[in-house]
């Protein structure tokens, strides 16, 4: 912004120094063409503490102080007031010399009027300076798409923090519903509990009452009873005390701790209650249709350019946020991609891996002799590069700066594994398993944590997959799965379970691979290229 009005005061007051805003005093031009005073310029330099260089205030380009000091630098003499001799101009070199020098050191040279050829360059300048112009407008709709993308920015943390916020409230309102619900249950069994308890205590006091006074009674009769009262109550008494000594107390079971716990509130009450609003209202929101061919792969940068890998032709292609081509390269048999930087990407293929600059340009290729079928690609959390090995079941690990592989993650439950992904957060790898109709997450070690599908068998329900192609994950842990012949994509929680289905037959579509775009945007491409 501040620039913007430094600029419009350049653009109102061409005749006044851009340093002092004044009229120019002895005016002087550097390489850039910004003009300042010659006084101007001398304080600047000294600023700088340097003395060599200096960096031109308007567009910020440096230029050495000529030899001889600033006053070497070319004077304007249009911009002050000065009165200009009469000057001829050399026709061989167009050096300009004095009229009155003209006899005396330059008079066999052929001299011809300045304004004459002065006329010439003007017409040259004002060409160059129109065909310059045109670029004016470049700028115009560069600054006017910035801004438009600044505002979507605004816009869009706007909408991210009453999301946050409502989500906060729909977690603490969710809290508070089951907080009430156990409340009251433990509540309910506690009481339950007490008068079970208070019915065991009244039959433990009768007993022991019962035992207490049969036992007073046998003292006082041994003491004090006389033989008779002995004879008569002898036989009754002992069978008595014999009974009442097969009685034992009654010992209460151990209660449940009834305290509240995390097993008993949900554990989507320590995360998010309410997940992306899209998951549980999906809609279509843009498509477009590349043309190209047999699409295997898919993946999204930062600054929103989405790239594509066609197996048939063997193209990769980058498109831009505004669905333009940017490049397409030819990439032997190509499978897999994905992005590790704004200014990095990598193509699983026939030699391996390739690593593509973001303007095209292949950079090295890496991962040759240790693979026999790399097919999908995806980095984890820590950065490393994960390629999924098809014909040998593992996944091989490698440095993302050196590109050498630093370990091999084993996944014998999978057939020929295809595409992978990562969960956010945690180490867990989701996998397809094409041929078995399966979706697996593993451990860096192998365990499998969980399977979607049942395994050799296709079918539309909820337990099946039909041969599970692409996967991906958000930044809060749902699993994307293209479930192509199924014609629909599945979603999952962070732990296998199904949560819902996105698309589906009524759509005509076959996905084939998925990714997230930077807004959140679920990116699903068909098997014909759309």
């Amino acid at each position: 912004m501040a620039f913007k009005k430094f600029h419009k005061v350049i653009s109102d007051n061409f005749l006044t120094c851009h340093i002092c805003l004044h009229k120019y005093e002895d005016p002087r031009v550097l390489p850039c063409y910004h003009t300042f005073c010659l006084t101007c310029l001398d304080q600047q330099v000294a600023a700088s503490r340097t003395g060599r260089n200096i960096t031109c205030p308007v567009c910020r380009q440096e230029a050495p102080v000529p030899p001889g000091g600033l006053e070497k630098l070319a004077r304007i003499s249009f911009l002050s007031k000065r009165t200009m001799l009469d000057f001829l101009t050399k026709e061989d070199d167009d050096v300009v010399v004095c009229r009155d020098c003209i006899l005396t050191k330059h008079n066999k040279h052929n001299c011809v009027d300045i304004a004459d050829v002065a006329e010439t360059h003007k017409e040259d300048i004002e060409s160059a300076f129109n065909n310059l112009s045109k670029n004016i407008s470049l700028f115009e709709n560069a600054e006017s798409e910035i801004s438009m993308q600044q505002k979507a920015a605004i816009d869009d943390v706007s909408k991210t923090v009453t999301d946050i916020e409502q989500q906060e409230a729909d977690i603490i309102e969710e809290v508070q519903r089951i907080s009430a619900q156990l409340i009251a249950e433990a509540k309910d069994h506690a009481t339950t509990l007490v008068k079970s308890l208070e019915a065991e205590k009244d039959g433990v006091q009768l007993q022991k009452v019962s035992i207490h006074r049969t036992c007073e009674f046998a003292k006082q009769l041994v003491q004090h009873g006389s033989d008779t009262e002995v004879m008569m109550h002898a036989k009754h008494i002992q069978a008595r005390m014999k009974e009442l000594r097969k009685l034992k107390p009654t010992f209460p079971a151990e209660t449940q701790d009834s305290t509240s716990n995390e097993e008993n509130i949900p554990v989507k009450c320590f995360v998010l209650v309410k997940k992306y609003k899209w998951l549980n209202t999906a809609s279509l929101v843009n498509e477009f249709d590349s043309n190209i061919g047999y699409l295997w792969d898919i993946s999204c940068s930062q600054s929103g350019t989405i790239y594509l890998v066609y197996n048939q032709p063997g193209k990769l292609t980058a498109i831009s946020p505004s669905h333009k081509v940017i490049f397409q390269v030819h990439v032997p048999d190509p499978r897999g991609v994905t992005v590790l930087s704004d200014d990095r990407l990598v193509v699983t293929c026939r030699d391996g891996c390739r690593v593509y600059s973001s303007s095209g340009e292949h950079v090295q290729t890496f991962g040759q002799g240790d693979m026999s079928y790399p097919q999908g690609v995806t980095v984890d959390n820590d950065g490393h590069i994960l390629v999924c090995d098809r014909n040998n079941k593992c996944i091989c690990v490698y440095d993302a700066v050196k590109y050498h592989l630093i370990n091999k993650i084993t996944v014998p439950m999978c057939k020929a594994p295809r595409y992978i992904a990562v969960l956010p957060c945690r180490d867990t790898i989701v996998a397809s398993a094409f041929d078995e109709h399966c979706v697996y997450g593993v451990t860096p070690k192998g365990d499998v944590v969980f399977q979607c599908g049942t395994l050799g068998e296709s079918g539309s329900g909820d337990r099946y997959l039909r041969f599970p192609w692409g996967v991906c994950t958000d930044s809060v842990g749902h699993i994307f799965i293209a479930d192509q012949y199924n014609n629909r994509v599945v979603v999952l929680t962070s732990d296998g379970q199904l949560l819902r289905y996105v698309m589906g037959r009524q759509q005509d579509s076959v996905p084939l691979c998925v990714t997230i775009d930077t807004k959140g945007h679920l990116l699903v491409g068909d098997i014909g290229g759309k």
